[in-house]
């Protein structure tokens, strides 16, 4: 677990990042954290997605979100990730259309810098404001911990490793066993430290 910004983060729980979500006044806000967990992607990908990686001209949800090649760590391929329910939900009720974002343009645009889009250092301190405001500091929780609970969800519900590598983007099977087996070894070093 991270301590003092060493460590391995803590993987969120969907009710855990829909409580962040509360404590959140932007909408534009809220969709990134939710986009960030149903799809596991690196906050760095997140910040780039387009608009059209995302929806229609229309503005109707894509049946896939696309991370492009260019802003995917390695830069070996994009990684396409399909649209579950709730996030689609999530994607209709944020309507890009009424916020004034341009089809093509950034997802996540900056309020500050025109025509760039938002860093992942302005969205790490949303996320730490927001830890902040429901007393959760001390558990060990970062950017990264996103992608480690989607990881543990899709795990815990009995999806394939295999799967959940293709799901995740990740290149080796290796990387994403690796999330798995941690998170088995915190709980068994619990157990020891509790016998």
């Amino acid at each position: 677990m991270k301590n003092c910004g060493c460590g391995q983060s803590r993987g969120f729980t969907l009710d855990e990042v829909e409580k962040i979500c509360k404590t959140l006044k932007s909408e534009h806000h809220k969709l990134f954290f939710r986009v960030g967990w149903f799809t596991g992607a690196r906050w760095g990908e997140l910040c780039q997605l387009k608009v059209q990686n995302v929806y229609s001209e229309d503005w109707t949800p894509l049946r896939v979100i696309t991370f492009a090649r260019r802003t995917r760590k390695g830069k070996w391929d994009s990684l396409q990730q399909p649209i579950g329910d709730l996030l689609r939900e999530h994607l209709v009720r944020y309507a890009p259309k009424k916020r004034g974002l341009l089809y093509p343009g950034w997802l996540f645009p900056s309020p500050r810098c025109h025509g760039k889009h938002l860093s992942r250092d302005a969205m790490d301190d949303v996320l730490r404001r927001a830890i902040d405001k429901l007393g959760w500091r001390h558990r060990g929780y970062s950017t990264h911990g996103f992608r480690v609970g989607r990881i543990t969800q899709l795990a815990e519900v009995g999806e394939p490793s295999r799967l959940i590598q293709i799901y995740i983007g990740h290149r080796s099977l290796q990387s994403t066993e690796r999330y798995m087996e941690r998170d088995r070894i915190q709980q068994r070093l619990i157990h020891i430290a509790n016998a």
